[in-house]
């Protein structure tokens, strides 16, 4: 009975033993789990921050290379606009170059033209027209003052006295063959001497019955027909004269301008001008500066600038040009244009002074053909021709030795910026 009841407390025990045993397994599987469980957690979230890492590095990865890539982007464009802007200097000093040798050029034919028209060499042979026909003893037209005077005075004016006669024929005769007549072909002798032969013949017909008023009347409108001519022939020479006058201040003024303009830019670019002498002219003086300041010379001074400026990688055209004068002497290449018109219109002006006196005096010769003052009028007309002629001629020698087309295609070369 004892050995039963010790078997089954022995069995109990062992199946308490057992149970808790179990127990301890059983909470040490579910450890086991829990810990399993948390790692696969880990996993996972380490998975997830690798995964990120991944995308992280992949992304820099990305960024890097695109900041690679803008940086050589942003290479190229420096480089581009380095390029460029080495191209551009380039480009504007080969602008100032064609501008500063073309103007040298241009700055030498105007000023031979100048020169040229100054001279007025080539209106000789019509100008020697113009004084034999205002010339009161001519008688190229058919006529002659002198001559007509003369006749109308034995004409219409007879004193009863023969001395009378004799005086009064005497005294214009020394009127007309006076010095100032002869020697100074111009309308002042001429009214001058109409006024004072109308006057002495009215004394006379004041004392002499024997010359009647209709005589004096017939007198002074006969010989105011060729006062007339004279006169109208010295309005056309005046009118042309005072152009002329003006002309000439106008032409003198573009020549000493010139002058100046010249000076300043051989002085910008280095070259050693002499003073102008006291009397020496601005034609003179520029002729001496051309000796000097030429586009050779210009050419030379340009290529000393490029080899101081010369380096590695080729000239440095930016620096040339930001370290001289040549900007400031192509800033003025509008003033250089300007010259060229100015001269331009000068000469334009000119030649249509010419054609305007030419017309006026062809008109006063047609007047006399109206007045009947000649006693053959195709001598008019063989005047008209000739003198017509000659200024058809003088103008050709003109536009010849001016060649202003030359001048226009030098002004064009210019290039503006």
């Amino acid at each position: 009975m004892k050995k039963n009841l010790l078997f089954l407390f022995l069995m109990t025990c062992l199946s308490f033993t057992t149970l808790a045993q179990d127990d301890q397994i059983q909470k040490q599987l579910n450890d086991l789990q829990i810990a399993l469980k948390q790692l696969q957690e880990l996993r996972h979230t380490d998975s997830l921050k690798i995964m990120d890492l991944r995308d992280s590095v992949r992304s820099s990865s990305k960024g890097y290379e695109k900041i690679s890539l803008d940086l050589e982007r942003v290479k190229t464009r420096a480089e581009a606009l380095t390029t460029k802007l080495e191209l551009t200097a380039k480009g504007n000093y080969e602008v100032i170059e064609n501008n500063m040798l073309n103007s040298a050029d241009l700055f030498i034919e105007l000023s031979n033209r100048i020169n040229i028209l100054d001279a007025l060499n080539q209106a000789q042979s019509y100008q020697s027209v113009i004084t034999q026909l205002n010339n009161p003893s001519d008688a190229s037209m058919g006529f002659s003052f002198q001559d007509k005077v003369m006749e109308l005075l034995q004409s219409h004016i007879k004193p009863r006295k023969s001395n009378d006669k004799k005086k009064l024929m005497g005294y214009a005769n020394a009127l007309l063959k006076s010095p100032v007549v002869q020697g100074i072909p111009a309308v002042a002798p001429v009214v001058n001497i109409g006024s004072q032969l109308v006057s002495f013949v009215a004394s006379f017909g004041a004392k002499d019955k024997n010359i009647d008023s209709e005589d004096l009347i017939k007198f002074k409108n006969e010989l105011g027909g060729y006062t007339m001519y004279y006169t109208k022939l010295n309005e056309a020479n005046t009118g042309f004269q005072v152009s002329a006058k003006e002309y000439n201040v106008l032409i003198n003024n573009l020549q000493n301008n010139l002058k100046d303009f010249v000076v300043e830019n051989a002085h910008e670019a280095g070259f050693e001008i002499p003073e102008q002498k006291e009397e020496e002219s601005n034609g003179d003086y520029l002729n001496r500066l051309f000796r000097i300041y030429n586009s050779r010379n210009v050419g030379n001074y340009l290529d000393r600038l490029k080899k101081r400026y010369a380096g590695v990688r080729g000239i440095d055209y930016g620096k040339m040009l930001s370290n001289s004068k040549l900007e400031i002497m192509n800033s003025r290449v509008e003033d250089v244009i300007s010259m060229y018109k100015e001269f331009y219109n000068l000469y334009t002006r000119y030649l249509i002074m010419l054609e305007t006196h030419n017309q006026e005096t062809v008109k006063v010769m047609n007047l006399a053909v109206q007045l009947k003052l000649s006693k053959d009028d195709q001598k008019v007309t063989d005047m008209i021709k000739k003198l017509s002629q000659n200024n058809k001629e003088r103008i050709k020698r003109i536009k010849t030795s001016i060649n202003i087309y030359e001048l226009e295609e030098l002004a064009k070369s210019l290039i503006r910026k």
